[in-house]
């Protein structure tokens, strides 16, 4: 069973982990790790969702519109 539930509280924790620990997860550069448990309401009444993206030297949130398409590059963060 998948339990693809982190938000974005876990993802300050994972944010600052994989930040401290940036050899580990540089294969992960080119992804995005979505946290599907926290869903935020946009300008517009849009939905969005927490990611965190590798933007420049270290791992950043971003908040992504759902309308968008899913490209191949998401991961989904989960608890094991």
């Amino acid at each position: 069973e998948m339990k693809a539930n982190l938000g974005l509280v876990d993802g300050e924790c994972l944010k600052d982990y994989m930040n401290a620990n940036k050899d580990k997860f540089k294969k992960f550069q080119s992804k995005y790790i979505v946290l599907p448990g926290t869903l935020l309401r946009g300008s517009g009444d849009s939905l969005r969702v927490t990611c965190l993206c590798w933007i420049g030297d270290s791992w950043e949130f971003g908040f992504d519109w759902l309308g968008d398409g899913w490209g191949d590059g998401g991961r989904f963060a989960c608890s094991e």
